[in-house]
């Protein structure tokens, strides 16, 4: 049970941020990437009413503004969401300042609150290199990115460059542009005409065109609804956990919709991937040192799951969209080349900023003398027992598990000793590399129980799947953090009690959470949240 709670935030952001990297929003009320004292004239405003598991979920408003030859794009999202039997706020921040002339990004960035947490991200681009500011409880973390050379249009130079295909007929529209979200990166984007359609907007049909778009990085279906100008009427975003569903509307509208809404779109209990019979030989206590899954997609779309640490997965040669996954405590997988030469997974960051002294008091305390030992050749043993401290000493410093944080940084979590498994990764992944050692965070699902009552409690369809009296066994979404240890991936789960690993952990996917990333390395997961079935095989 107390490992459930601990999963609950997870995929709440992995969701969500999906929307926020397709809609390009922004909570207006910041100033993320601003020029100060620049006064801007509103251009464009624009209303959109949420919508999520057929319940009104928020808001979404876009803005676009201008000053002399800058233009600067603003859109404010706020939803509203249920975590089980609790609800949660949430606001999502970009904004993007470009050249009108050449339509190149000059600045942009992104805040994401959820619950009490607040992390804002601001990118600045030059020929020289990207200058990157984050924020966080009034502490700052600055690095610097190599330059973006190649060509790309910014957001408001996309809108524009739509508009002008549109008017020339196109049936296909490609353009390279920077998410915020995604961090300092490129990324191809790609859209193609499906049909004609009269659609209903603000109670009038219009005349549409609807179009799918496919954004690199991005693996799940995006449909939009355009008028003859080319602006979006309505949008439908297949999360796995649901669709996402934006309609054009007033700011009256929009906000009354939200106000009266009194049930919100769950997407925690309903995500869980819940197993015919509860498998109790998969809990960290039992010992069990090897377990054998079969996991495939409900689309029957292709699974890719990664080899990384413990697990290693095969393809199943007769069904693309199955796997077997093998994980196996008595022997780690070795890293690639290209890992064992990655700097992200050594260099402090925003989210592990390895220089700060309360993540560093945490290690020191931990490792006592050990701490002054030289960090050069170092046993395998050694490295795997220092790490294992510090996988205590994280367990030991969180002591509040609750719904208040939302993605909270090692430096805050060191400073508030409170999070869920995010904040324990996380941290972890701090210590790790304060002590000299390479780490990562893990996305993927773990073995929980819960009795079956709460379960129905929760709206699952699948609640009745039990096979022992009053227990239903699922996989939850969950992090966990991944150490370098000779030349291996050495999981290690900072939420558990006692042991640092367990059997019942499935990885989907790796972050090294560099500043030049974002959420790009997270967002592979997000066609697989609520799109999993699986079997337990074996438990040895």
């Amino acid at each position: 049970e107390s490992l459930e709670w601990r999963t609950r935030m997870r995929v709440v952001g992995l969701v969500l941020w999906a929307a926020a990297v397709v809609v390009g929003v922004n909570y207006g009320k910041n100033e993320a990437a601003s020029s100060p004292a620049i006064s801007w004239d509103l251009e464009e405003d624009v209303w959109y009413a949420l919508r999520m598991q057929n319940t009104s979920a928020g808001v979404l408003r876009s803005s676009t503004e201008r000053s002399g030859n800058l233009v600067r794009t603003r859109d404010d999202m706020t939803v509203k969401i249920n975590r089980g039997e609790d609800s949660v706020k949430l606001w999502f921040l970009t904004e993007m300042v470009e050249d009108a002339t050449t339509g190149l990004v000059l600045r942009s960035g992104y805040t994401q609150r959820m619950a009490e947490d607040e992390i804002r991200m601001d990118y600045e681009f030059n020929e020289t290199g990207v200058e990157v500011t984050s924020l966080q409880s009034g502490r700052t973390h600055t690095s610097s990115l190599p330059a973006i050379n190649s060509a790309h249009l910014a957001r408001h130079a996309v809108r524009l460059h739509i508009r002008s295909e549109l008017a020339a007929g196109a049936t296909s529209i490609d353009y390279v542009t920077i998410k915020p979200e995604m961090g300092a990166k490129l990324h191809n984007c790609s859209m193609a005409f499906q049909r004609s359609e009269t659609a209903t907007v603000r109670g009038e049909p219009v005349d549409t065109t609807v179009w799918d778009t496919t954004i690199e990085g991005m693996p799940i279906k995006v449909t939009e609804w355009m008028d003859g100008r080319g602006d979006v009427v309505r949008m439908l975003i297949d999360s796995g956990a649901g669709v996402i569903e934006a309609i054009l509307s007033t700011k009256s509208s929009a906000e009354d919709a939200a106000a009266a809404e009194t049930s919100a779109p769950e997407l925690v209990d309903s995500t869980h991937v819940v197993l015919a019979n509860p498998a109790p030989e998969l809990h960290a206590w039992t010992g069990a040192t090897e377990a054998l899954y079969t996991v495939w997609s409900k689309n029957g779309q292709s699974l890719e799951l990664p080899t990384a640490g413990f697990q290693s997965v095969t393809p199943n040669p007769k069904d693309g969209s199955k796997v077997t996954v093998r994980v196996d405590l008595r022997g780690a997988n070795p890293a690639t080349l290209a890992e064992l030469t990655d700097l992200n997974f050594i260099q402090p960051s925003a989210m592990i900023d390895t220089s700060d002294e309360a993540v560093r008091s945490i290690a020191v305390a931990a490792l006592g003398d050990l701490f002054l030992s030289p960090h050069g050749p170092r046993a395998n043993a050694d490295v795997y027992a220092r790490a294992r401290k510090l996988r205590d000493a994280v367990k030991a410093h969180i002591t509040t598990f609750n719904l208040k944080t939302g993605y909270a940084s090692a430096s805050e979590t060191a400073r508030r000793g409170e999070g869920d498994c995010s904040e324990h990764a996380v941290l972890l992944a701090a210590l790790l590399r304060v002590d000299g050692i390479p780490s990562r965070v893990c996305s993927g699902i773990v073995y929980t129980e819960r009795a079956a009552h709460s379960y129905l409690q929760s709206g699952s369809d699948d609640a009745g799947r039990t096979g022992r009296p009053g227990v239903v066994g699922s996989f939850a979404w969950h992090a966990w953090s991944q150490a370098m240890i000779g030349g291996n991936w050495v999981d290690l789960d900072a939420t558990l009690h006692t042991s640092a690993y367990s059997v019942g952990h499935v990885l989907m996917g790796t972050s090294g959470m560099d500043d030049g990333a974002g959420h790009s390395d997270e967002m592979v997961m997000v066609s697989m949240i609520g799109n999993l079935e699986m079997e337990v095989d074996s438990v040895a």
